[in-house]
């Protein structure tokens, strides 16, 4: 079954999301041929490339490799958090002991929404910095009574990120178009009555 909004063509794939759509082709004369022709029956505003959609730069380095960074995401991740004066970096984005629940300890001193702070920070892990995602999830195991040692946790990837607001994910693309498929082989239940 094929999602409902994705739409193949042989040369271009669209996915529309709400409002949004997104359309991928090898050359950028499918591309206009296709705007051109949803202009004629809608207004179209062309916002520009998917990382402007998703808020993430895309850098192609010479070398062929992709550089994916999201400096306005940090910016604002350290503007919620109220660090934009702060001049202490932290060189980790965490401290090594996982974290507890810690209830007979000191409350948030701080009026931020750290659940909005932990999707921000989860958003950022999983597009351009994976290497903050095992001190995020840490931080989102309490977000329902985060107390001030989980706000000081949330401060210190905030302080990381803005030491290392320029640094983001690289990919390699690979020039062998291949699809890996993975099979898992489950035994089927027997079932008691079959045998009656």
């Amino acid at each position: 079954m094929v999602d409902p909004c994705l739409f193949l063509c042989s040369d271009c794939v669209l996915v529309v999301y709400v409002d949004d759509c997104l359309v991928f082709s090898k050359t950028s004369s499918t591309l206009d041929a296709l705007i051109s022709s949803l202009q004629s029956e809608f207004i179209l505003i062309v916002e520009g490339d998917v990382g402007v959609f998703l808020g993430i730069n895309i850098t192609r380095h010479t070398d062929g490799l992709l550089e994916l960074t999201q400096p306005g995401l940090i910016q604002k991740i350290i503007q919620e958090c109220g660090l934009q004066e702060a001049s202490q970096i932290h060189h980790t984005p965490s401290e090594v002991k996982i974290r507890q629940r810690d209830l007979q300890g000191k409350p948030r001193e701080h009026t931020w929404n750290y659940r909005a702070l932990v999707g921000m920070l989860t958003y950022l892990s999983v597009t351009s910095r994976p290497e903050i995602a095992y001190s995020v999830h840490q931080c989102a195991r309490f977000r329902t009574n985060p107390r001030r040692c989980h706000e000081l946790a949330i401060r210190q990837i905030v302080r990381y990120l803005k030491g290392t607001a320029d640094k983001g994910y690289f990919l390699q693309p690979s020039v062998n178009q291949t699809l890996i498929i993975m099979l898992m082989l489950i035994p089927a239940q027997s079932n008691p009555e079959q045998g009656m």
